[in-house]
């Protein structure tokens, strides 16, 4: 009937190409632009694309007025550089960080950024890596008055699961996440998804739900209903071809072809609101900024893409170009500061108070 879950972007590639020749439904919330929908007749992505927020990001850099910007990832992210290169930010160093890089290699690099005097960082990279990245940050000195950092999704939305000892290390951080609402439907939804995760792991340390898990059950949802509405059997029927290798001899699915079209152009509205999946990619829609402060994240505003940057998720709600960044945030960011006058060796710098 449909492949669901391939977590990661090396493992979605593969299963999508046995999606292809077996036309079965392949339904995966990898991120990488690098797979696109459109070259897959069978492949849905159920998440936001990496790509989506890197107008958010290059919108807060916008505003803050920087004029020069480091990349630290994990792997390349063009699509990035083009969307702050569009905002007038200068990438002026793209720094990767092997994800089994030892902490002396992270503080080598560290070191070489520091000696080079950049001050605003934009990091691309998920938590296991990150939570030692950032130890080595704090470790030194570069988490303090006169140096940016900003996160994008595939750490801001994980945040509230890092160890306490980490958010501390991370304090007056700013990041872009999907944002999720809070209706009744997703409170109700969260208290019995934590019950749940209790009982099934009762070792199991804090753990807090994220857009991702909204998605996957929005996207299970969505499946549901397109079996419904094409009639597809319970049981996935397969035309099995002459002996040959054996994906051959699994066949082809009878029903595929009718239900991926549907799957790949489907909207409904779902736990995560409208839940939009067009030509085979998941819709973006709103972005949440964060700000790290005490023992977690605080929401200072949100980036809509026909609105720009508010303070309000509301309609018409637009914060102008010209106007303070931190003050759209308010008391609750008091980590952070607008880009600030001074320069050190004809560079601008930024200052957190």
């Amino acid at each position: 009937m449909a492949i669901f879950g391939p977590q990661t972007s090396i493992q979605a590639d593969f299963v999508k190409d046995i999606g292809d020749k077996v036309k079965v439904p392949i339904i995966s919330p990898a991120t990488s632009p690098s797979l696109s929908p459109r070259e897959s007749p069978y492949f849905i992505r159920s998440s936001w694309s990496s790509a989506s927020q890197g107008k958010a990001i290059a919108a807060i850099v916008k505003n803050f007025g920087w004029r020069e910007v480091v990349l630290v990832m994990i792997g390349l992210l063009p699509f990035l550089s083009d969307d702050l290169l569009q905002s007038n930010a200068l990438v002026s160093n793209m720094t990767s960080i092997s994800p089994s890089a030892e902490n002396d290699d992270i503080l080598e690099r560290l070191f070489e950024l520091k000696k080079m005097q950049k001050r605003a960082f934009v990091v691309h990279m998920l938590p296991p890596v990150a939570s030692r990245f950032f130890k080595m940050v704090w470790r030194v000195g570069m988490m303090e008055e006169g140096y940016a950092w900003i996160t994008a999704d595939a750490l801001t939305s994980l945040v509230d699961s890092l160890d306490l000892e980490i958010i501390e290390a991370m304090q007056g951080v700013v990041g872009v996440k999907a944002y999720s609402p809070r209706s009744s439907e997703v409170q109700n939804f969260t208290r019995r998804w934590r019950k749940r995760l209790r009982q099934d792991n009762p070792g199991l340390g804090r753990s807090e739900l994220n857009a991702f898990v909204l998605w996957a059950y929005d996207s299970i949802a969505a499946l549901v209903e397109s079996v419904e509405r094409v009639g597809v059997d319970a049981s996935p029927r397969f035309k099995k071809s002459a002996l040959g290798t054996d994906l051959e001899a699994i066949g082809i699915s009878s029903s595929g072809p009718r239900l991926a079209p549907l799957l790949r152009n489907f909207s409904f509205k779902g736990l995560t609101g409208d839940f939009m999946i067009k030509n085979g990619e998941l819709q973006a829609s709103v972005f949440e900024i964060m700000n790290v402060v005490g023992k977690g994240e605080n929401t200072v505003g949100f980036r809509r893409k026909s609105q720009g940057i508010s303070k309000r998720l509301k309609k018409g709600f637009r914060i102008g170009i010209r106007e303070k960044f931190f003050n759209i945030w308010g008391k609750k960011a008091h980590k952070i500061c607008e880009a600030g006058p001074l320069r050190e060796n004809g560079k601008r710098v930024v200052i957190f108070i």
